[in-house]
């Protein structure tokens, strides 16, 4: 089978799922991290995680002004991600240096 230029292949990943679903812990965590507060380094983590949702979907809304084709799910999980990522380092390193 050939394709010329006109032809689009769409091709839904797995990954698409996934993204999702950490873009909406993302949420969900930043809204409930104040009923954490017996622990409050879990609280911490939400907050950090929900922080980086946040600023993910503002620059995946501004992303696809500018072009319509950037991937939105890259973005926003990539900042959820980090998120997560900095609120556990800076929870390990307070844990470290007691």
């Amino acid at each position: 089978m050939s394709l010329d230029r006109t032809d689009t292949v769409r091709v839904d990943h797995p990954s698409g799922s996934l993204a999702a679903a950490i873009v909406g812990v993302g949420v969900v965590a930043g809204a409930l991290s104040a009923e954490v507060d017996p622990i409050p380094e879990v609280g911490f983590v939400l907050q950090m995680m929900g922080v980086g949702t946040a600023i993910g979907l503002i620059f995946t809304f501004f992303s696809l002004l500018r072009d319509r084709a950037a991937d939105a799910r890259l973005i926003a999980t990539g900042w959820a991600l980090a998120g997560l990522g900095l609120g556990l380092l800076v929870v390990l390193l307070d844990a470290v240096a007691f």
